[in-house]
């Protein structure tokens, strides 16, 4: 991750997906240390029933990856 440009690019993405401009598919997000505490601070602000900026199926389009291994499961449906 490039800090503030991945962030940029990943909501970029979730947003074209949301807007069906690209396909539903998985995103993979290498480095689970430093992608996790960053998705979970958005499902507080951002998925819910007060704030529904997201939609919690959209959420489940991330797959936190660390290794080649898990980024091939994750893209074979195999990993959760």
């Amino acid at each position: 991750p490039d800090s503030a440009r991945g962030k940029d690019e990943l909501t970029t993405v979730l947003c074209q997906i949301q807007t069906g401009k690209l396909p539903r598919r998985p995103l993979l997000l290498v480095d689970s240390g430093y992608w996790k505490p960053i998705v979970e601070s958005w499902e507080r602000a951002m998925v819910g029933d007060t704030h529904s900026y997201i939609a919690p199926e959209d959420m489940e389009l991330l797959r936190f990856v660390d290794s080649l291994d898990d980024a091939k499961a994750a893209l074979a449906g195999t990993l959760t």
